[in-house]
């Protein structure tokens, strides 16, 4: 997007919470080892906005563990195989949500 090249890759997901996100909405970031900048830069702007916080990390869970409200941590250190969870929790929170739904 523009905002990669105007402001910085670190802030291209911050600078689109800032301009969308509102108080108790849900901000979910996602990253590998927990740590992302752009990542963690957007998941900060979500908190100053009252957003709650989820994370899907891996490793040991990184920044995450401190910023989010639940960090989904994968203890793992394979990169496939923590981009591999994060997508079954990805589709079970999107079932569990449109149970809640019907």
């Amino acid at each position: 997007t523009s905002i990669g090249n105007d402001y910085g890759y670190e802030f291209i997901f911050s600078r689109q919470v800032e301009a969308l996100a509102n108080k108790n909405d849900i901000a979910i970031g996602i990253s590998t080892g927990g740590s992302s900048t752009n990542v963690i830069n957007g998941l900060q702007a979500a908190k100053n906005s009252g957003c709650q916080l989820i994370g899907f990390s891996g490793r040991q869970g990184g920044k995450m563990n401190d910023l989010c409200d639940i960090n989904l941590v994968i203890p793992s250190e394979d990169t496939p195989r923590i981009q591999e969870m994060h997508i079954v929790l990805g589709h079970t929170l999107c079932h569990l949500i449109e149970q809640t739904i019907d």
